[in-house]
């Protein structure tokens, strides 16, 4: 399958040449249309008075402690290493 799990292993895949453009249009559709979808569910099941996260399971940056641009260097780190488990796993 090439393991699209998120929209940056589909794009790597596309710049590649493994997945045809049109075909990462779609995944790309499919997987903003899912994020949606489920966050929808996760909303309407899970109310606000439950969630003990007070951000219904979010990710959010401490920024007393890290700055956004640390945030963001972690986040493209581990993007990197999830395309390349991808790639020498396919």
């Amino acid at each position: 399958s090439g393991g699209h799990i998120n929209c940056a292993v589909t794009l790597a895949l596309v710049i590649n040449g493994i997945t045809p453009w049109y075909l990462g249009v779609l995944y790309l559709i499919a997987q903003l249309l899912g994020s949606l979808l489920g966050a929808g569910l996760l909303a309407a099941i899970y109310t606000c008075d439950a969630d003990l996260t007070s951000g219904l399971g979010s990710n959010v940056v401490d920024l007393n402690n890290f700055s956004a641009g640390q945030a963001l260097l972690a986040e493209v780190i581990g993007t990197f290493f999830l395309v390349y488990v991808i790639f020498e796993s396919a």
